[in-house]
């Protein structure tokens, strides 16, 4: 019988000899584990994307600035660019922050990268309902250092 793939899964984090973990696969291919494979499958194969769409970082006197780091044109990130923008072109002015310790999101951050070597938790206020983006910026191993996002409830 064909185990649940989230328990095939938590046995190969527990064992750390290759040798067990091949013998963990080869006892759910015997099973014909459909639903694992296909899990790995989709994790695994680099042409399977899932159509997200990589929201290129741009600089320059076209009116499209603040994800650099620089201020809108009526100088508050968050604002509407120099061409009137306004919904989701206008995330684009809104500001761009790299963090290494624990945060607090203020109502204008759209852009936290995180680069840390411990665990980091990110807290949002009560108030923040606004699209953020929270990018793992810190290369491998990865390891123990998670990203934990809190609501503020205070």
């Amino acid at each position: 019988m064909a185990d649940r793939p989230e328990y095939v899964i938590s046995a190969l984090q527990d064992h750390p000899s290759r040798l067990n973990k091949e013998a963990i696969i080869r006892a759910q291919a015997e099973a014909d584990n459909r639903d694992f494979f296909e899990g790995c499958r989709l994790a695994l194969d680099p042409m399977i994307t899932f159509g997200l769409k990589q929201i290129p970082e741009r600089t320059g006197p076209d009116g499209i600035n603040g994800v650099d780091g620089t201020q809108g044109p009526q100088g508050e990130p968050g604002t509407p660019g120099a061409q009137g923008k306004t919904g989701s072109a206008a995330k684009l002015n809104c500001k761009k922050i790299t963090i290494d310790q624990n945060y607090t999101v203020v109502k204008d951050d759209f852009y936290i990268g995180v680069n840390s070597v411990n665990p980091i938790t990110i807290t949002l206020p009560t108030e923040f309902e606004c699209e953020l983006v929270i990018k793992v910026e810190m290369g491998p191993p990865i390891g123990n250092r998670k990203i934990t996002i809190l609501r503020y409830y205070g």
